[in-house]
């Protein structure tokens, strides 16, 4: 317990460490389960380097959480961002978000996220 109490978190250690980003933005959402709760913990990493650039444990991957994030990233840590790869979101909600956050900045959609969902066969009756 001791130690979780005296560690850093994500921001002050990217803040510290001050990384050498090279701008390919990769972002991704995981829902843990934490004591039969539903969170979701928010990724972002430098695709080029594979630093963690910046995660948080939010309560869903919802517009405001995210928007948060991606906030903390462009004003705080100041990432120079040149692209960006994401799974969209869910429910696609990282498409107008980065658009807003980040206007300009080339947004891909993530390709093992993508070929998933060109195999989700529907059911047929």
């Amino acid at each position: 317990m001791e130690y979780g109490k005296n560690s850093k978190g994500p921001l002050n250690v990217a803040l510290e460490l001050k990384p050498m980003w090279l701008g390919l933005l990769g972002v991704d959402g995981k829902e843990v389960k934490i004591k039969g709760e539903d969170f979701t913990i928010l990724i972002a990493q430098d695709i080029f380097t594979f630093d963690p650039v910046y995660f948080s444990l939010v309560e869903g991957e919802n517009v405001e959480e995210s928007k948060r994030f991606f906030l903390i990233i462009r004003d705080v840590l100041k990432y120079p961002v040149k692209g960006i790869v994401s799974d969209l979101g869910r429910g696609r909600v990282f498409l107008s978000l980065i658009e807003e956050i980040f206007p300009n900045i080339p947004h891909q959609a993530c390709v093992v996220h993508f070929s998933r969902y060109v195999d989700i066969t529907l059911p047929i009756p």
